[in-house]
């Protein structure tokens, strides 16, 4: 690799971790999916990887966490998790739990390298098969057994709309009998499949907080709580403003902040596999930024329905990679990251 690969290296001193979807194929179509039509067939080409990994090797960065569509069905996945240990990088996988899973941990010897793997949960039986498919909600019960078997580290993610709102006590439960270090709860926006009429008010917001705070003073899990919604005049950190998180797409596009996955020519770069190039659309992530709002996120009018925040004009919206640490029935902390 050249080392005058000035804007990815630039780019990536600037991160702890980065996110990589290696593939839009999934084996599933979920209710809340942010990638939503893109997902198919496209794969992020190898020697691309293999360029970015040597890159954050070189740059020091910490964790990759690879991502998609459905990650463990990327064709060489296994190279994948390989090089990135060989460079002395964390790996953390975002799976659903299903088939090319169980096949992959078939291969993987868990003293192979440092891997976290993040399962989606959805809710009960019933409700995470509906969202996902049938037989889902079994396939992350024996998955969730066999990483404990081997000694693979587990945590979860659930994205919460009206479809599983009411299972969030559960989920909770779930996640701590199924002894995840932790549990993060997103907050489901409409983008991709997801639809208006499935996204919480922030009123709404709030009351899960309340609930799942409440919960928190009997299970022993912590949870990271996305803070969406903030007080207005509030100071709002802005990745894309401070350039403190990189998504990297199997199609080339790099963005900073997925909530701009759904504006044309959102990106702020675009990666030949060699290094970065600017991406120039007057919808690009710097440009909103440069030109956004100075309180809230400057991108929230291009996401958000006027009525998820109607009648409060006390909140405005927050970049939605901060998050609450919730444990022992009390807000313990602030987290921002992954």
């Amino acid at each position: 690799m050249n080392a005058n690969r000035t804007l990815l290296l630039n780019a990536l001193s600037k991160v702890h971790g980065i996110d990589v979807y290696l593939t839009y194929r999934c084996d599933m179509r979920c209710s809340h999916c942010f990638v939503g039509p893109r997902l198919g067939q496209r794969n992020l080409p190898y020697p691309h990887l293999g360029n970015l990994l040597e890159a954050c090797a070189q740059t020091g960065v910490h964790e990759v966490t690879y991502l998609g569509g459905e990650p463990t069905l990327y064709p060489r996945i296994d190279d994948a998790l390989r090089d990135a240990w060989a460079r002395g990088l964390e790996v953390r996988i975002v799976s659903n739990g299903m088939g090319g899973l169980s096949r992959l941990l078939d291969r993987l010897d868990p003293l192979d390298g440092p891997l976290h793997i993040c399962l989606s949960l959805d809710g009960d039986r019933d409700a995470h098969d509906s969202i996902r498919r049938p037989g889902a909600y079994e396939a992350i019960q024996r998955v969730a057994e066999r990483c404990h078997q081997m000694g693979i580290p587990l945590s979860g993610i659930t994205s919460v709309s009206r479809d599983n709102v009411e299972q969030v006590e559960s989920i909770v439960r779930d996640s701590d009998r199924l002894g995840f270090t932790h549990l993060n709860l997103h907050y489901v926006s409409a983008r991709g499949f997801a639809t208006a009429e499935t996204v919480l008010s922030a009123q709404e917001w709030d009351e899960v907080r309340r609930r799942v705070t409440l919960l928190t003073a009997e299970v022993r899990l912590p949870i990271r709580f996305e803070d969406t919604f903030v007080p207005a005049g509030r100071d709002v950190r802005c990745v894309v403003k401070h350039e403190s998180n990189l998504m990297f797409f199997p199609d080339g596009k790099v963005f900073h902040c997925a909530l701009f996955i759904d504006v044309p020519d959102g990106h702020s770069f675009e990666f030949t596999g060699e290094d970065l190039e600017r991406a120039s659309a007057p919808t690009s992530e710097r440009c909103v930024v440069q030109s956004g709002a100075k309180a809230g996120c400057p991108v929230a009018s291009r996401v958000y329905d006027d009525d998820v925040i109607a009648g409060i004009p006390d909140l405005c919206c927050n970049c939605i990679y901060d998050k609450t640490v919730l444990k022992d029935g009390l807000r313990q902390a602030d987290f921002r990251g992954h």
